[in-house]
């Protein structure tokens, strides 16, 4: 086969002479075929690469990269405050420090496509996805950003910062570990929470705004996509390390601490081997309850019990909280549900109240309760992680006068799962 290309005014033309020995011969017109496509393909775009898809994780790691790595006591302080952050020189400093990974995040929420190239079956490293602690401190930081915003009366920035919040945590739950999926709500209902507040004071234009870009969100994968996914990487890794572990005869202390086992004597490999395979099995009874209707669970949530208290030590340690774990998912699909009903409600008026659905509640309207300085939602879904296992619920403004936390007081964070940061 003989080629040649030619270009002319921007035009390329290519063309073929077959070779005699070639004629007849039909395997190898179909080789030569299939050479000449691919030739013909690389020299119409220049031998080049498609142009890379633009990916927020690298956006979100340049962020992490510029943030500062110690924050003096004060600084700690008031990014485990977030939102409720008050006013002052101390405040001003920490935003002016944390500004430029602040805007390396915003420039991360404008991209759909988020792929942290994480293989947790090859990267497991005794750990979660190296990501999420960091993109909780993003979050603390934006939100103490966000209310620097709202106290100036940018109030516009601080809403387009907090959907970007939004955006981040649909992110972080594009990972693969059922943590990314824990964390995501976490994220999402810090920044819900917030959001919640400022929106009495935006404008209608605003807020229909605001709307428009969070009903352009993806939804949440469903949990069951991390538990069949994630959790069976999780176990791969596992069983790689007990293979080694079963060829050397040693048992890594640190992998020991990582599943909360003694390091002396060493674990028993076959039977750690052993409550592997009942842990995805577990895990495939976890994902079909996520799956189940929320009024069908109960007996679904009490075989799994049974399961894990007939299991080993390390099933016990990876298969923990599962209801908890599981209110916790449908209370952050809840908040999402009560922001777009209550950003109704300030757009319509109290009227809007009938048009809203509580799936917790038959898609009865959720209950609305009147505030000094707004008003609240409430469905019927309870929240395991209040104290008070009382309904979710979310709350529409604040009084810009409020009085500030005291300076130095422990701050009580949200109750989370009891393994929420561990794997």
């Amino acid at each position: 086969m003989v080629a040649n290309t030619q270009s002319n005014n921007g035009e390329t033309h290519c063309s073929v002479c077959l070779l005699p020995n070639a004629k007849g011969n039909i395997p190898m017109r179909y080789t030569l075929l299939t050479c000449l496509c691919i030739f013909a393909v690389q020299n119409l775009t220049g031998g080049e690469d498609p142009p890379p898809v633009p990916n927020a994780a690298l956006k979100y790691w340049f962020a992490f990269d510029e943030m500062p790595r110690k924050f003096n006591k004060a600084n700690v302080e008031l990014i485990n405050l977030g939102f409720s952050a008050p006013a002052g020189r101390d405040r001003d400093d920490l935003v002016a420090f944390v500004s430029t990974p602040i805007r390396a995040m915003q420039r991360g929420a404008a991209i759909d496509h988020c792929d942290w190239d994480v293989d947790l079956a090859a990267e497991f490293v005794y750990g979660d996805e190296p990501q999420i602690q960091k993109l909780r401190l993003l979050t603390r930081a934006a939100c103490v950003t966000a209310r620097a915003h709202v106290d100036a009366n940018r109030l516009e920035s601080a809403a387009q910062l907090l959907v970007d919040i939004l955006k981040l945590a649909r992110h972080c739950g594009s990972g693969s570990a059922m943590l990314s999926r824990l964390n995501e709500a976490w994220i999402r209902a810090t920044a819900i929470k917030a959001l919640a507040a400022t929106a009495p004071r935006l404008s209608a234009e605003q807020l229909k705004s605001l709307a428009a870009r969070i009903e352009a969100f993806p939804p949440p994968k469903p949990l069951a996509d991390y538990l069949r996914k994630g959790e069976k990487m999780r176990t791969t890794w596992l069983r790689e390390q007990f293979k080694t572990c079963e060829q050397t005869g040693t048992f890594p202390p640190e992998l020991a601490d990582m599943l909360l086992l003694p390091r002396t004597p060493a674990p028993d490999i076959k039977s750690l081997q052993s409550d592997l395979d009942k842990m995805e099995s577990i895990n495939e009874e976890i994902a079909k309850a996520s799956e189940t209707p929320l009024a069908g669970r109960a007996e679904n949530l009490r075989e799994i019990n049974d399961l894990v208290a007939q299991a080993g030590p390390l099933v016990k340690v990876l298969v923990r909280d599962t209801s908890l774990n599981l209110n916790f998912v449908e209370r952050d699909l809840c908040l999402a549900a009560l922001l777009r009903a209550g950003v109704r409600v300030l757009i319509d008026g109290e009227a809007a109240v009938a048009a809203t659905h509580d799936r917790y509640n038959d898609g009865k309207p959720f209950t609305y309760i009147k505030k000094d300085l707004g008003f609240e939602l409430q469905s019927r879904l309870e929240d395991a992680t209040a104290d008070d296992r009382g309904p979710v619920k979310l709350v529409f403004g604040f009084d810009p006068n409020e009085k500030p936390p005291v300076r130095g007081a422990p701050v009580k964070p949200p109750k989370p799962p009891e393994n929420f940061g561990e794997f």
